[in-house]
C-alpha cells in the first residue's frame, strides 16, 4: 500500500534482456549497424531506453550479443553435422551425409540471413 507522495518501484522484467536482443536484431535487419538506434531498438522492445542501458553499454555490445548467438548456434549446428567417417560404408552413403549436412548449414543460413546480411555489410 503507497501512502500520498510515494512511488511503488516496479518489478524488473525478467524478459527484458531478451526482448531487446530480439528488437536488436530487426532493428540491425531493418536499418544496419550505422542506421540502428538505441531508442528504436527500446521502442520495439517496448521497454525504455533507460533499460537498454542497465543491459548493454552500447548498441554495438547489443550488435555484439546477437552476433555471438548466431555464432554460438552455427558452431552448435555444426557439430550436430558432423560425419563421422567410421560409420561409412559406401560412396554413397558418404555423398548423401555430405549433401544432409550442407542443406542443413544452407537453411540455417536462410533463417538467419537477417545476421548474415548485416554481418556481410558491417
Amino acid at each position: 500500500m503507497s501512502h500520498e507522495g510515494e512511488t511503488v518501484a516496479r518489478a524488473a522484467d525478467p524478459m527484458a534482456k531478451s526482448k531487446l536482443l530480439k528488437a536488436a536484431r530487426e532493428e540491425f535487419a531493418s536499418s544496419g549497424l550505422a542506421g540502428a538506434r538505441v531508442e528504436d531498438i527500446a521502442k520495439r522492445a517496448a521497454l525504455s531506453k533507460g533499460s537498454f542501458y542497465l543491459h548493454f553499454e552500447s548498441k554495438e555490445e547489443a550488435f555484439l550479443h546477437v552476433v555471438n548467438q548466431f555464432f554460438s548456434d552455427l558452431a552448435r549446428m555444426s557439430e550436430e553435422c558432423t560425419i563421422k567417417l567410421e560409420s561409412i560404408r559406401t560412396v554413397d552413403e558418404f555423398r548423401a551425409k555430405l549433401v544432409d549436412s550442407d542443406a542443413r548449414v544452407f537453411e540455417f543460413c536462410w533463417q538467419n540471413r537477417d545476421v548474415v546480411r548485416v554481418l556481410h555489410e558491417s
